[in-house]
């Protein structure tokens, strides 16, 4: 399974934290998690991850682990997007069932 992860921090990360979150991501493989690629993100988010892991639970101990998590969107939208999807699917649903 590929994961897309998007972080906020809350200040300017120092040196001794992007270190930390290096060797996290160095020792990712023996958990079964293997980071595609890290990039710097100008805008809502500050950083954008994508790792392939073999379930969400091996991605999740990787992401939570020693410290380093991610701040979750303060306005919520993939919370309102994912709920708008699951409104049309079941509008969809119902009208294939009318039909």
């Amino acid at each position: 399974m590929y994961f897309v992860s998007f972080g906020r921090f809350r200040k300017r990360p120092a040196r001794e934290t992007v270190a930390a979150i290096t060797k996290i991501m160095d020792n990712a493989p023996k958990e079964g998690v293997k980071f595609l690629s890290a990039y710097w993100a100008l805008g809502r988010f500050d950083s954008v991850v994508i790792a392939e892991a073999p379930n969400e639970q091996a991605f999740m101990k990787i992401a939570l682990s020693r410290g380093v998590r991610f701040n979750r969107d303060p306005h919520g939208s993939a919370e309102r997007e994912g709920h708008k999807a699951r409104r049309v699917a079941a509008e969809n649903r119902e009208v294939s069932e009318e039909s």
